[in-house]
């Protein structure tokens, strides 16, 4: 392992592995990867239907009729992630998005929605 560099993360909110959970866009849907404080990351099939706007508002609904609507967003990234995909001709990427600001009532409806809808904190695993 000569020569490789651990990377200290820079994300302010620790991220943490959703078992469930949808998030929504313009009428668009993606399955949630992982979430924060601070965003979330989710898998979606490319129909060519999610916009370049940097700036949004999306929905997360989750486990046991728990939604939070209205959630200011802005696209942070976004690539293909075709692993595990059978079909050749389906596109499947992987957008990463950081929240705006969030009401108060957003904010508690937020640390719910993580504590219902997730396992438990990602380990950072960058080298360089």
């Amino acid at each position: 392992m000569s020569g490789e560099k651990i990377v200290q993360e820079r994300r302010k909110h620790k991220r943490f592995d959703a078992y469930s959970g949808v998030f929504a866009v313009n009428s668009q849907f993606g399955l949630i990867v992982n979430i924060s404080l601070g965003g979330l990351a989710f898998r979606y099939v490319d129909k060519g239907e999610w916009g370049d706007t940097e700036i949004d508002f999306g929905t997360l609904f989750g486990e046991d009729d728990l939604w939070i609507n209205d959630i200011p967003i802005r696209n942070i990234s976004e690539c293909v992630a075709n692993d595990g995909v059978a079909c050749k001709s389906t596109t499947v990427k992987r957008r990463s998005v950081q929240f705006g600001e969030l009401t108060p009532d957003q904010q508690k409806l937020l640390e719910n929605f993580i504590w219902v809808n997730t396992r438990g904190a990602v380990e950072a695993k960058h080298t360089v």
